[in-house]
């Protein structure tokens, strides 16, 4: 049995969101099943910048979140049976231009 949110964890969640618009959007995907491993996953991929999380304001890009410390995007592919194969020798190149890409878009993200 999959591990999901209860009803009073949701709602401890969604007490903490200021906007009304994310509550919203928070509240749908909780309420309809989201798993814990689903958003742990979400939350690990931008604290090591594979998703920044940011805005657009007159076209401008202004980030919400600013992870504390640099982590390799390998602690966010190594745990996830899809990304196994890119960890076999003939692919470890793939994982190095990834990093490379990241660390480039988080970049010009924060100029």
């Amino acid at each position: 049995m999959p591990e999901v949110f209860v009803k009073s964890e949701v709602r401890d969640i969604l007490a903490t969101v200021q906007n009304v618009k994310h509550k919203f959007l928070l509240g749908l995907m909780y309420f309809s099943g989201l798993k814990v491993s689903e958003v742990e996953i979400s939350e690990l991929a931008v604290e090591i910048r594979f998703w920044p999380l940011y805005k657009v304001i007159d076209g401008k890009y202004k980030l919400n979140f600013k992870p504390n410390k640099k982590r390799p995007v390998t602690d966010f592919l190594q745990n996830q049976g899809r990304f196994k194969h890119l960890f076999e020798r003939v692919n470890r190149n793939i994982v190095s231009v990834l990093q490379e890409e990241v660390d480039r878009r988080w970049g010009r993200l924060w100029k």
